[in-house]
């Protein structure tokens, strides 16, 4: 029994919106604008503060486990958590797996400044 149920969970989570909207990277390039793309998408809190930005540090195993950790708040807590939900988001459509080893790394550990607009 235990067994049917835990096909049934993985055929759901193998045929889920999510896991077939995964974006492969051609080129880093390609990877970082899917991301900018996905981050906009997702980033709820930015058009209610123009103009705040926050810097945050991300540390990615490649394997779904994102660590994304603010560095330099903006001051408003709610566009911090928005941007630091849509930044892990974006992360986790990406799939850079056909990335050289060097374009790899770069995915790894990055800090990004986010602005809202």
């Amino acid at each position: 029994m235990y067994r049917t149920i835990t096909m049934a969970i993985l055929a759901a989570l193998i045929t889920t919106p999510a896991a077939s909207a995964m974006t492969t990277c051609e080129d880093l390039v390609q990877c970082q604008q899917a991301m900018q793309e996905n981050i906009y998408q997702h980033w709820k809190a930015r058009h209610t503060y123009p103009g705040s930005t926050v810097t945050v540090m991300v540390n990615n195993d490649l394997m779904g486990n994102v660590d994304v950790t603010v560095e330099q708040s903006s001051g408003f807590a709610k566009f911090d958590q928005s941007a630091v939900e849509a930044l892990k988001s974006s992360i986790l459509t990406l799939d850079p797996s056909s990335l050289p080893e060097e374009d790899l790394a770069k995915l790894k550990k990055f800090k990004l400044r986010l602005r809202a607009e």
